[in-house]
């Protein structure tokens, strides 16, 4: 997964994945199949571990501004840590390789979906017990978070700061009603 999100998908040679994982070719395709199979894998498994995170991260916190104060932040904090791969698996592919391959582009349209379905399902529950305002939408604003950390991972992806991504997470706060 990482040397796919460090590199690309085009660029990740399967030399590059034999490296990464330890494993020789053979027992890549024995196991794997072909390097699209292996990347569809990585991409299910970095969304089902975005997913836990920030589902259970937003969860338990109990106002809606706590939870979503708290995404952006680890959002940064992620974007900013120099022991990470720059930006995000699932940003990378969706640039690289939207209308590339279908069953790709399927894969990529289901994530970013699922994506945004983590953080309207927050504001949903927010809405529903009185901590966001009945006539807010919960979609619109959900896709409008999700929007602003796609836009700060693209931009922690070439050169953006802590200062720069902490100033776009602060702005965005101002989306949620007090």
């Amino acid at each position: 997964m990482e040397a796919f999100w460090r590199g690309g998908y085009q660029a990740t040679s399967l030399d590059d994945i034999m490296v990464a994982t330890g494993m020789n070719r053979a027992s890549l395709y024995a196991t794997f199949g072909d390097k699209r199979s292996l990347f569809l894998r990585c991409l299910e498994l970095y969304m089902a571990n975005f997913e836990a995170r920030a589902g259970a991260m937003m969860a338990g916190q109990a106002k809606v501004r706590s939870a979503m104060a708290k995404l952006l932040d680890i959002s940064v904090a992620r974007l900013t840590d120099p022991s990470m791969p720059p930006g995000c698996l699932r940003t990378a592919a969706t640039l690289e390789c939207a209308g590339m391959d279908v069953v790709i582009a399927e894969k990529l349209v289901e994530s970013n979906r699922r994506f945004e379905s983590v953080i309207i399902a927050r504001l949903d529950q927010a809405q529903r017990q009185g901590d966001l305002p009945a006539g807010e939408d919960p979609v619109a604003l959900g896709r409008y978070f999700a929007g602003i950390i796609d836009g700060m991972i693209v931009l922690a992806r070439t050169d953006a700061d802590k200062k720069t991504l902490k100033s776009m997470a602060d702005y965005a706060m101002r989306a949620l009603p007090d």
